[in-house]
């Protein structure tokens, strides 16, 4: 996973925040990452862009660190781009969003905090 490309949805300026935390960290790591953060465009130093569908990079995987509602337009957006792969960070799921990512046929990791999961926490 380290080599391929992560999108990370809901990329905060707040250092305090886990979408902060979880970017900086798989950064340092050497993860290859994009942040996606509508309002901020470089965030600890990084470009980010504003939509998944402006990286124009194959994307293995979105990482998701956004409230359930906006997670249900994340998965659309992450269908709609042929993206097959969706990790829910704790927080960011929902019934909903999990019926829907099913729906869809996406394969869908929850419940499951993707730093412990790769041993970085």
């Amino acid at each position: 996973m380290k080599n391929k490309l992560i999108a990370i949805v809901g990329v905060s300026a707040d250092s305090q925040k886990y979408g902060n935390k979880i970017f900086v960290d798989l950064l340092q790591a050497g993860y290859k990452v994009i942040g996606v953060n509508p309002k901020k465009p470089v965030i600890s130093g990084q470009p980010t862009v504003g939509l998944l569908s402006e990286i124009d990079q194959p994307i293995e995987l979105v990482l998701i660190v956004t409230p359930p509602k906006i997670s249900l337009e994340i998965i659309r957006q992450a269908a709609n781009l042929s993206i097959k792969n969706v990790w829910l960070q704790p927080g960011a799921e929902s019934e909903a969003v999990i019926t829907l990512a099913d729906k869809l046929q996406l394969n869908l990791t929850h419940h499951q905090c993707f730093m412990v999961d790769q041993g970085l926490w």
